[in-house]
């Protein structure tokens, strides 16, 4: 596979990922009551779901782990620096829960 063919691979797996778990998990915050109503000191006019930002980490994780079972050249040290960002996204998503 060229290197093209694989990033947009890895592009498109990761959309369709991402398009599921905020589709899903829209209707599921809705139901927890985790939504963000619309108010004179708010931006959005209609209810917004909140929280959905763990969807779309799980889909930042699903292309990480399918871009392993592809063939991608990787540094020695990539493997590393890639588990040290998903550790930083995931505290980012869990202070953005809080």
């Amino acid at each position: 596979m060229s290197n093209g063919l694989i990033a947009l691979t890895l592009f498109l797996i990761t959309l369709v990922a991402s398009y599921a778990f905020v589709a899903k998990a829209s209707p599921l915050f809705e139901k927890w009551g985790l939504v963000d109503k619309p108010g004179p000191q708010r931006v959005n006019p209609n209810i917004v779901a909140r929280g959905l930002g763990v969807a779309m980490y799980l889909a930042f994780l699903v292309g990480i782990g399918v871009s392993y079972s592809l063939p991608v050249v990787r540094f020695p040290v990539e493997t590393e620096r890639i588990l040290l960002m998903t550790i930083g996204a995931a505290i980012i998503v869990a202070v953005m829960l809080v």
